[in-house]
Order: structure tokens, then sequence, then C-alpha cells
């Protein structure tokens, strides 16, 4: 019994090794180890990208200028500053679509600003298509009585001119 149980054992700490192959308590030169003793290129550290898979090679970095027409993400990412407060999380700390980015929120000439709390821009070219692009439903009020809208759609492979009034 005890045999079987100590075989158990050797099998159970050998699998646990394999597990954590490549999990040292120290690197190699050029090597930066992470948060979880694994080890990777120093050259993949402060890249954006998580190469630990535990984020450890993306914090205490240091922070990036970004460019005027970019947004600095609150974890020192660049985006483009299109992107702020789109509707659409850019940032991986989701800093571009937080409220006290958004609340704060002009739209460009270029945008339609939804208006109340959302605080959400859209495409010009997306108010009065007949679709909702803002929660609200702003971008579809107030819409010109009788506005005709030309679409194309595809139906069974043909293409057919849709008009809405």
């Amino acid at each position: 019994m005890w045999t079987d149980l100590r075989t158990l054992l050797l099998f159970h700490l050998l699998l646990l090794r394999l597990h954590f192959t490549g999990a040292t308590d120290e690197c190699e030169d050029g090597q930066f180890q992470c948060s979880n003793l694994r080890c990777i290129p120093t050259l993949w550290r402060c890249d954006d990208d998580d190469d630990c898979s535990d984020n450890s090679d993306e914090e205490n970095c240091p922070r990036k200028t970004c460019a005027p027409e970019e947004f600095a993400c609150f974890n020192g990412q660049c985006v483009p500053g299109r992107w702020r407060c789109d509707g659409e999380v850019e940032c991986p700390d989701g800093s571009d679509e937080a409220e006290e980015t958004c609340s704060k929120q002009t739209c460009p000439p270029e945008k339609f600003d939804c208006g109340g709390a959302t605080n959400k821009c859209v495409s010009l070219s997306w108010r009065c298509d007949g679709e909702k692009d803002c929660e609200n439903g702003a971008d579809e009020e107030d819409c010109a009585a009788g506005a005709v809208k030309n679409r194309l759609l595809l139906l069974h492979g043909s293409l057919y001119a849709s008009v809405r009034k």
C-alpha cells in the first residue's frame, strides 16, 4: 500500500514539474522574469502585448508621450484620438470609454453628438439612416418628414434598391 501511495506521489510531483516547465527561479541574461516565474526576452517587456500571460511584463512601464492626435490610455498606451468615446473599447484598460473620460466629451465637427448620459459620438453619415446608432436613438430623431433614403439590399444573391420614407 505504501509503495502505491509513494508511486502516486512521485507521479503527481512529476506532473507538477512538467506543468511548470519553463518556470524557474532565475532567468538568463537578456530575459525578464514574469510574476508567474516565466522568462521572456527582455525586448518583449513594455511592448503593449501581454507576453507573460499575467500582464506583469506590461506593468510599471515608463509612460509614453502620445502624439497630439492620439489619446493616452490610463495605462500609457496610445490609440488614435478618434477612438476616444466612440462606443468601442480600444484601450486594454478601457479608459477610452471610461465615464471620467467621456463625461467631458465634445464631438468633432464630422461626428454627431448622441447627447444625454451616453456621451457618445457617431458618424454624421449615420444620422437619419433608419438605424439607431445612439443608445438613446437621438441619431434618428427630428429627421425631415418624408426624407427618402436609398439603400442597396442583397437578397438571395440579387441586388435590390430599397427606398425608405
